[in-house]
């Protein structure tokens, strides 16, 4: 039976009006959302064996799943902008507005050659 896991998730709030960002948060308003008091909720499903695991890794790391969660979730997006960076460069590479240059060269360059 699948295991339903309630995600909390907060934005920082932008009030013209002061100079610095205040400390509440606002709900996150760009999808339909359930929300729990003030603060937006996401639904995710996982199966037992996921979930087991998830709770013993923040249990040994000693943090609570939300934040294992939270940097699972960043990571997972840094990494998609990474590839879509790369995929950019590679067609500026193919349409030659890019240059390419061997591992040997740029070790010369930086004075780390073997």
């Amino acid at each position: 039976m699948p295991v339903l896991v309630m995600i909390e998730v907060h934005r920082p709030c932008y009030d013209p009006t002061r100079r610095h960002r205040t400390r509440r948060t606002a709900p996150h308003r760009t999808a339909p959302h359930r929300t729990a008091g003030e603060y937006p909720m996401l639904t995710l499903t996982l199966d037992q064996d996921t979930e087991y695991r998830l709770s013993r890794a923040a249990q040994e790391a000693g943090r609570p799943v939300a934040e294992l969660l939270r940097v699972a979730v960043l990571a997972y997006l840094e990494d998609l902008d990474d590839a879509e960076a790369a995929d950019r460069a590679y067609e500026r590479y193919l349409k030659g507005e890019e240059r390419a240059f061997s591992l040997e060269d740029v070790e010369r360059d930086l004075g780390v050659a073997r």
